[in-house]
């Protein structure tokens, strides 16, 4: 089984949070970050929130996808700083950087 498969379900549930503009501090994370996740999960996470073909169709408040990104660098960073596994097994995913830097 894919890890994105794993996280599909909490991750539709971001999602629905994220486009419907909901306050950060009432996200429900669906404990997503009781554990570093993988790039392809990472990668998921962009698609289905800030990379959506929802949000070039309806814009969402760059300042808005702006928390919201940088929120999951803090909490991935944070994770990746407490973790002793292997650098390479907790990459964050380039695109995130890249995206929260706009």
């Amino acid at each position: 089984m894919k890890p994105e498969t794993d996280y599909a379900e909490k991750i539709n549930e971001i999602s629905k949070q994220f486009l419907c503009v909901y306050p950060l501090n009432n996200f429900n994370w669906q404990n997503i970050f009781n554990i570093f996740l993988p790039e392809d999960v990472q990668e998921l996470l962009l698609n289905k929130t800030v990379n959506s073909e929802l949000v070039l169709k309806y814009p969402i408040q760059i300042k808005y996808q702006k928390l919201f990104l940088k929120y999951i660098l803090d909490k991935l960073e944070s994770l990746q700083a407490a973790s002793e596994i292997d650098l390479e097994e907790s990459t964050i995913h380039d695109d995130l950087y890249r995206t929260a830097a706009w």
